[in-house]
């Protein structure tokens, strides 16, 4: 069971953003939340908001500081209410993925750490793709002191949005009362309470620069700064084993020196409190070794530099540098405006669903699909067209897809994405080792065509800077598989229903339940199991089998059928259009799944429950831990059966009811698919910016 989770937010005048605020955190799926919204004495209708959220959401915890305590002092007593075992403190003009909470909560649960560590992206404008901030591209556990380095050398900061953090670790009052900062130091605090942190490669949360936020004001207050410092002084001291002096001198260039020195210029402070910067820029970074800093970074020890030998060029200069850099953004922002694309190669057939899903999320999100069909040659004169279409299809383009079928393609498409200076994306949802090895047995695995096999799957995981599978199980599996360098790079893009399928009327009730199947016959679908199941649940109720489909498997299930005696009760038809497939699903109690014997059949959600699923009917397939993807959404409409046993299909198909009605969930799962579509279109956009 995940970990239970209150989020907090101290509001100070923000009657406006409120209502956006609430529609955030209810969109959060973690199901076990409480939310604690406090009012820091706002002068204006910033309680009256969020008493209208919390009078139609009781989950909601409202507070009303009658004076203003400032952004640390509201976080104390927020803390104060909260029940949760596990705390996440969020800004409310900032916004967050759906799924932000159950991240960090999962993670939490399965690790026992005190501290989780996300990451999150910064945005200078909502219009322009940011930059990661914070944390590492895999997950790792570390000890206190190990994460304390790390926040000395920058790789992760003081942010409390990007972290979940376990109450008791946060004490009574963690932050300081401080204008700005009080984030570093509390999190410090909780730190030092902690045994464990585990930091994910996940991006959970997105910080958004706007004007006016209350974090940036036009007088910063330099001696936040001095304090936030001597609080990393003093966990230093307190850590087991002894810090190198050469990262405790790094963290006081980049943190202190540097930033007193660059943040009253940025934000164009009084004059006064630009010189006072300088100076204690100039005072702190007396002390340190330009050559140390320049071995771990060049920025860094170059600004200490000019600080420390050049203070009125550094003054006079970062104006006009920062303000070119505006311009180059802005600039930026235009060109985005205009359509650009994405070359989509290697395409089997247009229509397939799984094609035109990942194909419709990148139209979504701005970015023109150009397609590029597989050649229909073999030999090398194939290899040379679909090369030369990889070619024309990526002019211009800002990154390159391989699709689902196209994986042989992936060493090509690399070889010219290298080239364009553009990420390579692969959709490895039919990788060949499966398919052949696993699936039709047509190769043994360490033959020579097994071998093939499997290196090409192996390659096209490796050179992908991006890796699409269907399932959470599998992009788990592929990481380890693969030792892929970024997990947050592989993607779990579920195959999601189409459009067409919508919830639609039960059939008449009578005593016969309605039993579809509908594909390819392949032995992922494992219909000589569904045919024993047939004719053992026929003896305890009245059944109709109908199965919709061609492919070289038909011929054998029709024998089996036959076989068993149950030609009365089954029917065949032949492939139908998709636009027809609703009808068909309608006039049927249960759909069928998935109940092959492979690996990848343990672990996929096919088409055709999705597609169920969202018509309203009961869904059987076969157990595996993917199921548990859906189960929070669909619940007991999708039902699972023990891998292999035909027996357990049997009683499944004997206990449905076939005059339960269930709710529309089409869209609930439609917008379970959008969230992770949004995650590869920002990683897209962000890449290839």
């Amino acid at each position: 069971m995940l970990p239970a989770v209150t989020v907090i937010s101290a509001l100070y005048n923000a009657e406006t953003e409120v209502p956006e605020l609430a529609t955030k955190l209810e969109a959060l799926d973690h199901p076990r939340l409480q939310i604690v919204l406090i009012d820091d004495a706002s002068t204006d209708a910033t309680w009256a908001a969020i008493e209208e959220f919390a009078a139609r959401d009781s989950r909601v915890v409202a507070l009303r500081n009658p004076a203003n305590l400032g952004v640390g002092g509201a976080r104390n007593r927020a803390l104060k209410a909260a029940t949760s075992e596990y705390i996440w403190f969020v800004d409310h003009d900032d916004d967050w993925f759906p799924d932000a909470a159950t991240l960090l909560a999962r993670a939490a649960g399965s690790s026992g750490a005190d501290i989780v560590s996300a990451r999150a992206e910064y945005r200078h404008r909502p219009d322009l793709p940011g930059r990661i901030i914070d944390g590492v591209d895999e997950r790792r556990t570390l000890t206190r002191d190990e994460y304390l380095r790390m926040m000395l050398a920058g790789n992760v900061h003081g942010f409390l949005w990007s972290k979940l953090i376990r109450r008791a670790a946060l004490g009574d009052a963690p932050f300081p009362s401080l204008t700005s900062q009080s984030d570093f130091v509390g999190l410090l605090r909780a730190l030092s309470s902690a045994t464990t942190v585990v930091v994910i490669p996940d991006v959970v949360y997105r910080y958004l620069r706007r004007q006016g936020s209350l974090t940036r004001v036009r007088t910063p207050r330099l001696s936040n700064l001095e304090a936030a410092r001597d609080a990393m002084h003093e966990a230093i001291a307190a850590t087991k084993a002894p810090v190198e002096k050469s990262l405790v001198d790094y963290f006081d260039a980049w943190f202190y020196a540097g930033a007193a020195a660059f943040t009253p210029i940025r934000w164009n402070a009084p004059h006064e409190v630009r010189r006072d910067g300088i100076r204690r820029a100039r005072a702190a970074s007396a002390q340190l070794s330009i050559g140390s800093l320049l071995r771990r970074s060049r920025g860094t020890a170059a600004t200490i530099a000019l600080v420390r030998y050049a203070p009125g060029l550094y003054r006079l200069g970062l104006p006009f540098a920062l303000r070119v850099k505006d311009r180059l953004r802005d600039a930026r922002a235009t060109d985005r405006g205009s359509v650009h694309h994405v070359a989509y190669v290697g395409i089997h057939d247009p229509d397939y669903p799984r094609n035109l899903r990942i194909r419709s999320a990148l139209n979504s999100g701005g970015l023109r699909v150009v397609p590029a069909a597989k050649s229909s040659s073999r030999g090398a004169r194939g290899v040379v067209a679909d090369l030369a279409a990889v070619w024309r299809a990526s002019r211009g383009a800002r990154a390159i897809v391989v699709s689902e079928f196209g994986l042989k393609l992936a060493p090509a498409a690399w070889a010219v994405s290298r080239l364009r200076r553009v990420p390579l994306i692969v959709d490895g949802f039919v990788g060949l080792a499966e398919t052949h090895i696993d699936d039709w047995g047509t190769a043994k695995r360490h033959s020579p065509r097994g071998i093939a096999f499997r290196s090409v799957d192996a390659l096209a995981a490796t050179l992908a800077d991006a890796y699409l599978v269907d399932t959470d199980l599998r992009a788990d599996a592929i990481v380890r598989r693969y030792r892929r360098r970024s997990a947050a790079n592989t993607f779990s893009i579920p195959v999601g229903a189409p459009a067409w399928a919508a919830s639609t009327p039960l059939p008449v009730a009578d005593e016969t339940l309605r039993v579809l199947y509908y594909g390819n016959y392949i032995p992922l679908h494992g219909l000589p199991l569904v045919v024993r199941a047939i004719d053992e649940a026929r003896r305890h109720r009245p059944l109709s089998f109908t199965l919709i489909g061609g492919g070289q498997g038909r011929a054998g299930i029709e024998r089996a059928v036959s076989e068993a005696g149950l030609g009365a009760i089954t029917t065949f038809e032949d492939p139908v259009p998709e636009a027809e497939l609703r009808d068909r699903i309608a006039a049927h109690d249960v759909v069928l799944g998935v109940f092959g014997s492979s690996g990848k059949a343990r672990s996929v959600l096919a088409n055709k429950l999705w597609q169920g699923l969202a018509c309203g009917r009961v869904v059987i397939t076969q157990s595996s831990p993917a199921l548990s993807e859906l189960r929070p959404i669909v619940g007991d409409q999708l039902v699972g059966t023990v891998p292999g046993d035909a027996g357990s299909l049997a009683d499944a198909l004997t206990a449905v009811d076939p005059s339960r009605r269930f709710e529309d969930r089409a869209a609930l799962l439609e917008e379970y698919v959008d969230r992770r579509c949004t995650r590869l279109v920002d990683w897209v956009v962000h890449a290839s910016s």
